[in-house]
């Protein structure tokens, strides 16, 4: 039978022994009954040994338990079956006389040094350890906000992971753990810890037990943290949740051990988690508004502003209540954004109560009426501060702090910490002129030619009254003289004289409502080079001073810049003058036969000539020009080739002016003219032109009446032709549908040309209808209508020029489609002449250029009108988004937006309008290959979204999938996002990227959001090694190593991923590496460990290459190093990172060295030359014995020897001056000797000896001897006493030492820092800085605690010999009692501060404070303190009287009796007078103490004081109150003022009465009376009401305008109603009310027009007659309302009521609080101001040629504009007009525009009024033009477009631009070649049949204006035989290129001329061709086929190349 195991649930070794009743042991019984009991089986050692239960035979045997035998053991015996404890390790039973023991086997787990006796335990206990890897991830906490100032509260779970080697087996006991929680800013909880919860463990999860073979887990779930709404936890705190597990802190193990609980390597950072939070929401504000008011503003003058201020919050914004919560700060800035520097900053103009406003659930908060002080006048007027800013921001010191946020646009949050909004400001002094008046006063003429002609000049400069102001300083004016040509001195500026004023003229100054006067301006004029019509005008330019010593506004109005006034030259400046032109001739009458298409044209010509100056003679004077002209007007773009400029024969040209001042020319004959076309078209007018001769001999000036450099005559011709001009139509599809045909309606006319024939007839005309893809109507007809006209429309009849009018045509086509399908975008409309028209006719159509047409075509654009256009696109990622590599189906979320052209764009509106591709790209362009494209990330409802007008194309948030699974972060380093137009996009719409790409991408940088491998710590789990091994064998260490990583690194495969490196080190950090060094332990297999599911990372069985294994955690090798990496062979290029940002992980783990046994220690010490208080050289010789069981050591740093002071003989205590080693490193690796001792030599180091024995508690010196704190070999040393080991790692051994150290000092100086004492008051704080000067060769360095001792009181004399009150011992704090004194260095007491009684002291007794400075009785140390001369203490006084006060009043009150005296009767006053004070701590008594003054006022305040007042109204008695310690204030009951009337003050511009409290002059008890600000009175004053009331409610009315024009005062009709408050008092008077008007911005922070009276005297005197309403009817002024509403700011007319400036009788005024003092109303009125142009008439004046491929050529234009008049006003204004240019393909500027200008109007010209009922007439527009690389082809018309200029600065309507273009190829040039030249040798022996090639050079003369041409293949030379001069009859054949590359490329010079030398002919007979018909050889020179670039080639005939001829010569046959 087996026995049983009683103890099977035991984990304990047993040993089981059975004995006999007679002590020996049985062994035959036993053996079949002994219990086997195994380590696995058994209790542990920790548990209570059990007794042990009877085995279950103890029934059976013997079978009559009554025969059952007793058993005896040791002497004592036992009962069968009975049980017993023998003792603590034992316990037996009886069986029948047989003893069974079972005795305990201890195996303990831990050292012997470790084991404890636990009482009742039989094994010693091994205490419980616990090392802690790392705590887990806690659950996720992110998925929703939190909110600052609420209540929150976060439930998770931890997980504890252990190092299991260093953990014991088992854990148990209570209270045994706690886990800290808080709230924290970093990631890894370090900083401020928020909220901490010490414990948020329950009991029962504090008593969890530990048991390693349940490991793993070791969890704790449910965990619970609560975040009061009290906490003062904000926004920039509410980061991560971070908690730390710990031992508890009152641990109860099980048996009470000593619980070992550590986080691994000793790194507290394991033992943190922390889970990152939601995010965080505070006090966010959305927006606010604010305005700001003054009454007057005066520049760089401090002025009383107010501020109104709205602030609007999110409406889930947290509540706020405390103080200082808001900031609210005024500044100037330059700019509108507040940037840059601040002027005059205001940092807070909120007082504390408005700075405290709460906020409650999002509600505004409103400030009113904020006041502060501020320049608001500088504001506008100098750079810095041209805008007032207001900045809003959370309180200096909010109490309670709170996050303050903005929002932004689209719901985020912003990270300014303040929001600014600026206005803008306008300067205060203002000059503003309207007109500049010069008056020459001499001399009388000026004389063209003539130089040194002295001017002077009356200038004046007319002020706009109403705007401009006082303007005083120097250098104020600037004035510029200058001729000009034009009138308002704009252009070029001729002899211009600067800064013509004197300083005296600088200065004059300009007064308020006067104008500028300045007098006698002189200067020189020099006309020796210049005529008459040189300088037309004389101009003066008045300009403020740019040095001006004041910055005050310079301007004009309306505006002028420049500021110019002309005088007029014509009746100044003398010269010769043309009045009249005329002319007859033989003209050929143009008929419908032909005619001689060429003839002259003789004529005769008159002209009336007014000479003036002198006699004009010479032999070239006149000039008369011919040619066809399209008007009669003759400007350049009409005159038409030929052109004859000179027809007056040379006799003719010298024509003198005959006295009758008639100059006549006859029979004068023109060059022949082609007449056949004459009258028809372009060739409408024969102009003759008179002007002076180009070269005239003669220096004259010359000028017709009419202004201009010539007189002009053109006569009208008359046509005989048809002759259509444009072809007007509209068209009206209602429904059009691509695809079908659909009705049109089409409203078509003919606009014939004034010179068109009458006809009537039948199938005259033809109109066709059909669609194109070009503007012309060029190429394929697209569903043509070729005729829509009817048999009555064709047979229309044309009479006296009008228009054929077809009326409405209506027909059936595919309208739909035209623009929007590729190849059909326009319509057309085609005429023509009908195939068979009845009678025939002749019908000239002609293009721009004037050559002929087939047929008239009109087309316009059809477009799909829908448009999108952009200018960039901008991607940014969505809040945290992260994509992590290798890891398909990842979310990315990112916010896009589409910029768009606000002026091209369209509303764009369907479905599936867009696309958005992505991809991944290497280039910042996104160029190259597209990886992972997804070609739409938007989903319909994104793709749908209409792109609105005037708004850009935003998806706030896209989110799309992208998948990295075979993809790195290295290579995809941007993400690119493209915006397409969707290939099925609803409505084929116009798309438009950026200007100059094709593309609208947009590519951001992927390194933020890319991650790959994050690993956070590595851990190492080392394998038992019980290999016995030799000393030094090397052998590898082996283990396991976890790196725990993110949860959110990726999943990783693949071959050498990783690379673990390991070494040994000498420090924890691993910042050394000791050789060797193992690059890589890691085997292939391991390398490729996949990573899953965010880790860990797990090596198994990780083995090292050989170690010196002896050596590992000694000396250099104390610690053994891992560093993992990324392999660089890694198959998997991913990316790693550690959690702290490196790239490599490190852990170092410490190892365990050997242990030596010391048992004494002894030393001996000697010093030299000690000196108390500093170190001195000690020698040191210290011995140190071991016991024989001490291991052998070596290394470095071994061993150290600390010295030190102590008041112990052991040692005990503080230690002073401890030296830690005084081993050199030779002695601290010396070796332990064979006698185990090591003696320690002569060490030397430097020690304060002197100062032991001189100090209580330095009274021994001490030596400690121990291991090496950087031993190099990782042993223990413990201490042995008596043979018994002890705790103890060193023996320290002290020998008593006795003690110097003195100090004299000679004066003292003291700087008293506190500001004010006041007389008897207690307990005031005195600061002073005090320094003790010592004799430094009677001192030494004196250190120590309580050495010094200072004294202060207060005296009567300087000495300090009479004291006065009480002396405060000791001044100094305990710092400055301990402050060494180091002898040669400045000895100061700083900062000291204590407190002074002066309740029973005036200033008068205390007049110095006295200061006294000695040794300290309880000083630490026993020096010697001296004073020089030997007087102790060493004593200073100082004067008082500049500190000392004594009375202090805070406030002063009163009342008085209500006055029942009628208005105009005095009466006296009876009053009550309280006076707030300070606590008085002192008696005060006598007579005349207090002054009471009364006195009325103007303003609340008291500042200004009338004539009404008493000095004194307090009686004797009342003077002489007493006062008492504590009172707090004066009460002056019944004090009466002489008589007053009240109703006179109140009534009378003084309504405050006001009472002055103050110390009396003649008070005979002397004392200080001060205010709490520092003043010696206190004034208070109350508001008395007047008797007579006005109180209005509102203000109503109405107003007629009349006539409106801008600018202009014109008369208005205004009824208004006043409603009153019933407490009015009706009433009767005089001068009563004042009405004002002005405009105003409707903030009414601006007025301008302003009348500020209306009334006339009848109406201002309208009496009160009800108390309920005030009516004043029919009130009529003159007021210039047409402006308002035609600028930014003045959108409103306002009406202001208040009353009169001086009515009678007077009365109050009162409005409501909120109206402010005045009634103000106003009403939005709209600027009546529009305009609208029929047509625009440009011309060019010059110059008389525009030249191809030249820049920069200026041109001189005037523009017409001819308003619609009927729909235009008056528009007056600045910047009002913009007039753009550009060079157009065609006649109406359709198609691209070349070289493009916006605007070419100056100043001046921008700002030309509109007058009412004129045209706009813009004379003499200058700018440039650039035709570089363009020829006359590619630009064969010049357009004008006007348009409303967008800075305008009225706001008035312009319907819209208008367009016009004009021909301008006549005029435009290329080169133009007048004649050929050449020259040929033919040597005299050339014989007839000679056939020779010939040289010739060849000269090309050009027109002096044509350009330079540079180029390839530019020219073209033949050379033939002709048989005529012309070179009409050529030879056959001949080359037409002789020229070779380079001849043909010769650069062409500006103006010519052209020189082709070696020209190479082909051979030629010449003797033979001399004789033949062909005797004339011929060169001709063109344009080269090919030129590069392309020029215009034009010769002055007109013919396409040069020829010139010459005649051979025959010499016979």
């Amino acid at each position: 039978m087996a026995i049983p195991n009683p103890v099977a649930t035991h984990h304990r070794v047993v040993n089981l022994f059975i004995y006999s009743s007679i002590g020996v042991l049985c062994l035959l019984f036993c053996l079949s009954h002994v219990q086997t009991v195994n380590s696995q089986d058994v209790v542990d050692s920790e548990d209570t040994l059990e007794l042990l239960p009877l085995p279950s035979y103890v029934d059976i045997y013997p079978d009559d338990p009554n025969d059952a035998t007793r058993c005896v053991y040791n002497t004592i015996e036992y009962e069968h079956a009975s049980r017993w404890v023998q003792d603590e390790c034992s316990q037996c039973n009886c069986i029948n006389g047989t003893t069974n023991c079972i005795y305990e086997s201890c195996n303990p787990t831990c050292d012997f040094f470790e084991q404890v006796k636990v009482e009742g335990e039989c094994c010693k206990k091994c205490p419980p350890k616990m090392t802690i890897t790392r705590v887990e991830n806690l659950s996720p906490l992110s998925s929703r906000d939190v909110y600052e100032g609420r209540e929150e509260t976060f439930k998770f779970d931890v997980g504890i992971e252990i190092q299991r080697s260093k953990t014991s087996r088992q854990v148990q006991g209570e209270d045994l753990w706690k886990m800290n929680a808080w709230i924290s800013r970093a990631f890894d909880g370090s900083g401020e810890k928020y909220s901490f919860a010490d414990n948020i463990m329950t009991e029962e999860l504090q008593d969890t037990s530990f048991f390693k073979p349940s490991y793993p887990p070791f969890k704790f779930e449910n965990l619970t943290m609560t975040v009061d709404n009290d906490v003062r936890i904000l926004c920039r705190d509410y980061i991560y949740l971070c908690i730390k597990f710990l031992e508890n802190d009152d641990s109860h193990p099980q048996f009470n051990l000593d619980f070992t609980f550590m986080a691994q390597n000793d790194d507290e950072a394991r033992l943190v988690a922390c889970a990152p939070l939601g995010a965080c929401k505070g006090v966010i504000i959305n927006d606010f508004d604010w305005s700001i008011d003054a009454d007057r503003a005066v520049p760089g003058e401090l002025v009383d502003v107010d501020i109104d201020l709205d602030v609007f919050f999110r409406p889930d914004t947290r509540d706020i209540k405390g103080r200082g919560l808001w900031k609210a700060s005024l500044f100037g800035s330059s700019n509108g954004d507040g940037d840059g520097s601040r002027y005059g900053e205001v940092l807070q103009v909120l007082d504390s109560e408005e700075s405290s406003h709460p906020v409650k659930k999002g509600k505004p908060l409103k400030f009113d009426d904020i006041t502060t002080q501020f320049d608001l006048g500088n504001t506008g007027c100098i750079a810095e501060a041209s805008h007032v800013c207001l900045e809003i921001s959370q309180g200096n010191s909010p109490r309670p702090e709170y996050t303050l946020q903005f929002a932004e646009e689209g719901g985020g949050i912003s990270d300014e910490t303040s929001m600014v909004k600026c206005l803008p400001r306008r300067c205060g002094a203002k000059a503003i002129f309207s007109e500049l008046l010069p008056e020459m006063t001499s001399p009388e003429n000026l004389l063209e030619n003539t130089p040194g002609q002295r001017v002077s000049i009356n200038l004046t400069a007319l002020s706009v009254k109403a705007l401009s102001t006082t303007v005083l300083g120097d250098r104020m004016w600037n004035v510029d003289v200058f001729f000009s040509k034009r009138p308002d001195g704009s252009g070029r500026r001729i002899d211009e004289h600067l800064d013509v004023l004197t300083p005296t003229q600088k200065r004059v100054p300009l007064r308020k409502d006067m104008d500028l006067i300045l007098d006698d301006v002189m200067f020189e004029v020099d006309l020796r080079e210049l005529g008459c019509q040189d300088i037309p005008y004389m101009c003066l330019e008045l300009s403020k001073d740019p040095s001006s010593s004041i910055d005050y506004e310079f301007g004009t109005m309306p505006e002028q810049d420049p500021f110019v006034g002309c005088i007029d030259m014509e009746d100044i400046c003398k010269g010769v003058i043309v009045k009249n032109l005329e002319w007859s001739g033989d003209l050929p009458e143009f008929t419908d036969e032909i005619v001689k298409p060429v003839r002259p044209i003789i004529s005769n010509a008159s002209i009336d000539v007014e000479q003036i100056s002198h006699d004009v003679t010479g032999n070239n004077l006149w000039q008369m020009s011919v040619f066809a002209s399209t008007t009669d007007k003759a400007a350049p773009e009409d005159i038409l080739h030929p052109y004859f400029d000179q027809i007056l024969t040379e006799e003719q040209k010298r024509l003198p002016v005959p006295e009758d001042g008639v100059l006549r020319f006859s029979d004068l004959k023109t060059p022949p003219f082609q007449v056949d076309r004459m009258g028809c078209g372009k060739f409408r007018f024969l102009c003759y032109r008179f002007q002076k001769a180009k070269r005239s001999d003669a220096d004259f000036t010359f000028h017709a009446e009419s202004g201009e450099k010539y007189v002009l005559n053109c006569q009208e011709m008359k046509c005989r032709a048809v002759t259509p001009k444009a072809l007007p139509w509209t068209m009206r599809s209602p429904d059009p549908i691509p695809g079908q045909e659909t009705p049109v309606n089409i409203d078509v006319t003919t606009e014939l040309r004034n010179d068109t024939r009458n006809i009537n007839g039948t199938r005259l005309w033809r109109v066709g209808l059909f669609g194109s893809s070009s503007e012309t109507g060029e190429g394929p007809k697209f569903r043509e209508v070729y005729q829509l006209l009817d048999e009555s429309n064709m047979g229309l009849p044309i009479r006296q020029q009008k228009p054929l009018v077809f009326g409405e045509l209506s027909t059936q086509f595919e309208i739909g489609t035209i623009g929007c399908v590729d190849d059909v975008s326009y319509v057309c409309l085609e005429f023509e002449k009908n195939y068979d028209p009845d009678p025939d006719y002749v019908i000239i159509i002609e293009d721009s250029e004037g050559n002929d047409l087939k047929s008239l075509i009109s087309c316009k654009q059809q477009l799909c009108s829908a448009k999108a256009v952009f200018d960039d696109l901008e991607a940014s990622f969505v809040g945290d988004s992260t994509i992590t590599e290798g890891k398909p189906d990842q979310t990315v979320s990112v916010s896009i937006e589409a910029t768009t052209d606000e002026e091209e764009s369209t509303s764009v509106q369907g479905d599936e309008l867009w696309e958005v591709r992505t991809f991944f790209s290497r280039k910042k362009n996104g160029n190259g290959r597209r990886i992972s494209e997804q070609r739409q990330i938007l989903d319909r409802p994104l793709s749908s979204k209409g792109l609105e007008l005037d708004t850009d194309l935003t998806f706030p948030r896209v989110d799309f999938a992208v998948d990295l699974e075979d993809h790195e972060c290295s290579e995809i380093p941007y993400l690119c996002f493209e915006l397409r137009k969707n290939p099925e996009a609803s409505i084929n719409y116009g798309f438009s990227p950026e200007p100059g790409s094709d593309t609208l991408i947009d590519c951001e940088r992927t390194d933020d959001i890319c991650k790959g491998v994050i690993a956070r710590f590595l851990s190492w789990w080392e394998l038992p090694d019980d290999t016995d091994r030799l000393p030094g064998e090397l052998a590898p260490v082996r283990g396991d190593v976890v790196v725990d990583m993110v949860p959110t690194s990726r999943d990783l495969s693949g071959d050498s991923l990783w690379n673990l490196m390991t070494y040994t080190s000498p420090d924890a950090e691993g910042a050394r590496k000791v050789d060797p060094v193992y690059e890589q332990v890691l085997t292939p297999e391991q390398s490729g460990t996949p990573l899953v599911g965010g880790g860990p990372l797990e090596f198994k069985d990780v083995m090292t290459p050989p170690y010196p294994l002896d050596l590992l955690g000694c000396g250099e090798r104390k610690y053994v190093c891992f560093e993992l990496r990324k392999s660089e062979t890694s198959s998997v290029d991913y990316a790693f990172e550690t959690s702290k940002g490196g790239d490599v992980l490190k852990e170092c783990f410490e190892k365990e060295c050997g242990t030596v046994f010391l048992t004494d220690m002894n030393f001996t010490i000697s010093a030299d030359d000690v000196v108390p208080g500093q170190r001195s050289s000690v020698t040191l010789d210290v011995d140190a014995a071991f016991q024989d069981r001490s291991q052998r050591v070596f290394g470095d740093e071994l061993w150290q020897v600390s010295l030190f002071a102590s008041n112990s003989d052991e040692g005990k205590g503080e230690r002073m001056e401890e030296i830690n080693q005084v081993l050199s490193r030779e002695q601290s690796r010396q070796l332990l000797g064979e006698d185990f001792t090591i003696p320690f030599e002569g060490a030397k180091t430097f020690f304060d000896i002197g100062s032991v024995g001189c100090r209580d508690g330095m009274t021994h010196v001490c030596v400690e001897f121990m291991r090496g704190g950087h031993s190099t070999m990782n042993f223990t040393m413990v201490v042995v006493k008596d043979e018994e080991v002890t705790p103890e790692t060193s023996i320290v051994s002290c020998q008593p030492k006795e003690c110097d150290a003195k100090v004299t000092f000679e004066d003292l100086e003291i700087d008293l820092k506190t500001d004010l004492l006041i007389e008897g008051a207690p307990y005031q704080m005195i600061n002073v800085d005090i320094e003790a000067v010592a004799d430094l060769l009677k001192s030494t360095n004196v250190g120590g605690e309580d050495l010094w001792r200072l004294k202060s009181y207060f005296s009567t004399n300087k000495r300090g010999t009479d004291i006065v009150g009480d002396v405060i011992v000791d001044v100094i704090d305990q710092e400055q009692k301990d402050q060494p004194f180091l002898n040669g260095d400045d000895f100061v007491f700083r900062d000291t501060e204590f407190e002074i009684d002066l309740s029973k002291h005036l200033c008068s007794d205390v007049p110095y404070m006295c200061f006294e400075l000695e040794k300290d009785p309880t000083s630490s140390i026993n020096y010697v303190f001296q004073t020089k001369p030997r007087t102790e203490p060493l004593r200073k006084c100082i004067p008082t009287d500049p500190i000392c006060v004594g009375i202090i009043a805070d406030d002063l009150d009163w009342t008085m009796e209500e006055s029942s005296a009628p208005p105009g009767v005095s009466e006296p006053i009876n009053t009550n007078v309280t006076v707030s004070l300070l606590p008085v701590q002192r008696d005060l008594s006598g007579d005349d103490l207090w002054k009471v003054t009364f006195f009325a006022s103007a303003d609340e305040n008291g500042a200004t004081r009338g004539g009404t007042g008493y000095e004194q109204v307090l009686t004797p008695d009342q003077a002489a109150q007493a006062l008492s310690p504590g009172d707090e204030e004066l009460f002056f009951q019944g004090v009466t003022i002489p008589p007053l009337d009240l109703f006179s003050l109140s009534c009378g511009g003084k309504p405050y009465l006001c009472m002055e409290i103050s110390a009396h002059q003649d008070r005979t008890t002397d004392f200080t009376f001060e205010t709490t600000s520092g003043g010696k009175s206190i004034t208070k004053c109350i508001h008395e009401e007047c008797a007579i009331g006005v109180f209005p409610r509102e203000l109503s009315w109405e107003l007629d305008d009349g006539s409106p024009f801008p600018g202009r005062e014109t008369p208005i009709t205004v009824n208004l109603d006043v409603p009153l408050f019933n407490m009015s008092t009706p009433f009767e008077g005089d001068a009563l009310w004042r009405v004002g008007i002005f405009g105003s911005d409707g903030a009414q922070t601006r007025r301008v027009n302003e009348v500020r009276q209306i009334l006339n005297p009848e109406k201002a005197g309208t009496d009160l007659e009800s108390n309920e309403l005030l009516t004043i009817a029919d009130v009529e002024a003159d007021f210039d309302i047409g402006s308002i509403g035609c600028y930014d700011a003045i959108t409103h007319i306002c009406l202001e009521f208040v009353k009169g400036e001086s009515p009678s009788p007077e009365f109050a005024f009162i409005t409501p609080p909120e109206v402010g003092p005045t009634l103000i109303s106003c009403k939005e009125w709209e600027c009546i101001a529009r305009v609208e142009y029929d047509n625009l008439e440009p011309t060019i004046n010059a110059p008389d040629m525009i030249l191809e491929h030249t820049d920069g050529q200026r041109i001189d234009a005037t523009l017409r504009g001819l308003p619609d008049f009927p729909r235009t006003t008056f528009v007056p204004g600045n910047d009002l007009w913009q007039v753009g240019t550009f060079f157009s393909e065609s006649e109406d500027g359709v198609g691209p525009r070349v070289s493009e200008q916006f605007q070419i109007l100056d100043d001046l010209l921008s700002g030309e009024d509109l007058l009412e009922g004129s045209n706009l007439d813009l004379d003499n527009i200058d700018f440039e033009i650039d035709l570089e690389g363009m020829t006359c082809d590619d630009v064969p018309y010049m357009c004008f477009e006007l348009k409303k200029n967008p800075g305008a600065d009225i706001i008035y309507r312009f319907e819209e631009p208008v367009l016009n273009c004009i021909d301008i190829y006549e005029i435009c040039t290329g080169a133009v070649f007048n004649e050929l030249d050449f020259s040929v040798d033919i040597p005299e022996d050339v014989k007839i049949g000679d056939e020779k090639n010939y040289t010739m050079n060849a000269v090309v003369d050009l027109a002096p204006y044509s350009p330079a041409i540079r180029g390839t293949d530019l020219w073209k030379v033949a050379v033939f035989p002709s048989a005529d001069m012309r070179g009409d009859k050529r030879k056959q054949p001949y080359r037409d290129q002789l020229l070779m590359d380079y001849q043909a490329a010769i650069t062409l010079r500006e103006g010519g001329p052209l020189v082709i030398n070696d020209v190479m002919t082909d051979d030629l007979d010449v003797r033979s061709l001399a004789c033949s018909e062909y005797k004339y050889i011929c060169m001709e020179f063109s344009q080269g086929d090919t030129s590069e670039p392309m020029y215009t080639f034009r010769t002055e005939s007109d013919d396409p190349s040069l020829i010139r001829c010459k005649e051979l010569t025959c010499q016979g046959l």
